[in-house]
């Protein structure tokens, strides 16, 4: 990845994992901040896309986002 930017974070493992499949399906690369610092202390995790995928990256989670907001 040239130029990854962070598109979603989360305190939650569940929601990291659903929004990284969801992007991955798209095919979109996807990586997360765990992998690369699993002892962070502020239990956030981060998922980052290439610059290039950023805005189709955005457009997938903000769908999850709505589907899933009432819950």
């Amino acid at each position: 990845m040239k130029n990854p930017v962070p598109v979603f974070e989360s305190e939650s493992e569940k929601e990291i994992s659903i929004i990284k499949a969801l992007l991955e399906e798209a095919a979109i690369a996807v990586t997360d901040s765990k992998a690369d610092n699993p002892k962070e202390d502020d239990g956030l995790a981060s998922l980052f896309v290439d610059l290039p995928d950023e805005a189709k990256a955005f457009e997938i989670i903000d769908a999850w986002l709505q589907e899933n907001q009432s819950e």
